[in-house]
């Protein structure tokens, strides 16, 4: 068996994870343009058990795979081309659950988009967990 640890201390084992997701067909949308924050979330939805990480940096190809089934989407407000409330706005209307991860306020948020779960940066692996579980709570995962 092989166990290793993200840079965010969350234990994996390889062997069960890779295993659990092949019953998964749930794709998670991860929006982070900080690359090894990026890696470190897809742990965390691998670790979580509740989908398929599909990572970007951008708004513009996020946008183009939303047409890929998105079951789950981890939000980062600001990146490199733009804000991500539009795709928040866009999977809200398809009612696929979004949790925000940002650094900034969420005050600052355009109202219609308070409502949606916001984690502050930088986040603790655990209280993320607890989050993500939540909001997909829902899923069937097939096992």
């Amino acid at each position: 068996m092989n166990h290793f640890k993200t840079d965010l201390g969350i234990p994996l084992d390889s062997d069960s994870s890779e295993n659990a997701l092949t019953c998964i067909e749930k794709n998670v949308l991860i929006l982070e343009d900080d690359a090894i924050l990026s890696d470190d979330l897809a742990n965390i939805v691998r670790h979580a058990l509740v989908g398929i990480p599909r990572v970007t940096a951008s708004c513009s190809i996020a946008m183009e795979m939303m047409s890929e089934n998105i079951s789950f989407a981890l939000l980062d407000i600001k990146v490199s081309d733009g804000t991500t409330h539009d795709i928040a706005r866009a999977l809200r209307a398809r009612h696929v659950p979004v949790l925000f991860l940002s650094g900034g306020d969420q005050r600052d948020m355009p109202e219609d988009l308070r409502s949606i779960g916001f984690v502050s940066k930088p986040a603790n692996p655990q209280i993320l967990i607890r989050k993500i579980k939540a909001l997909t709570a829902d899923f069937d995962l097939g096992y």
